[in-house]
């Protein structure tokens, strides 16, 4: 969540960890129930999926950054 509050300009950093925090405390009462139901149909399959989707979204997120950086580095031209 530290992330998340860094990333966001601070006029806007309430609305964006409330948001945070919503998905967080909503959705995983959603989620587990339909983890443990496609669990159970294969759990191969299921590790396989969400592991790919974890590292996927990991990968996003660090060229993200990167490219994040790049742009504050360079000098504003108007």
């Amino acid at each position: 969540m530290c992330g998340v509050q860094r990333l966001a300009w601070q006029a806007t950093q309430g609305r964006v960890m409330s948001l945070a925090m919503f998905v967080t405390m909503c959705l995983t009462p959603i989620s587990t129930p339909i983890a443990g139901a496609l669990i159970k149909l294969n759990p191969t399959v299921f590790l396989l999926v969400t592991g790919a989707l974890a590292a996927a979204l990991s990968l996003l997120a660090a060229l993200h950054f990167l490219v994040r950086e790049k742009d504050m580095s360079e000098p504003a031209t108007e």
